[in-house]
């Protein structure tokens, strides 16, 4: 698993392309201004978050399958 934190800043970069509706534009963008930091910043930490929950879910998963 990679790590979704200070790491980032030394892994190459890929570019995205989405679509986002426009008022979680506008929530992003209120994120972005209050924290200090690029939309970009706010979504990638906000997938590497949901990444990592995937992945401890399915080790969750995997172990209580285990126990059973």
């Amino acid at each position: 698993m990679l790590e979704y934190n200070h790491k980032i800043k030394t892994m190459e970069m890929q570019t995205l392309i989405f679509r986002i509706p426009e008022e979680m534009n506008k929530e992003l963008e209120k994120v972005a201004q209050k924290e200090d930091r690029a939309k970009a910043y706010i979504i990638r930490k906000a997938i590497g978050k949901f990444l990592h929950g995937v992945e401890n879910a399915a080790k969750l998963k995997k172990c209580i399958g285990r126990r059973f």
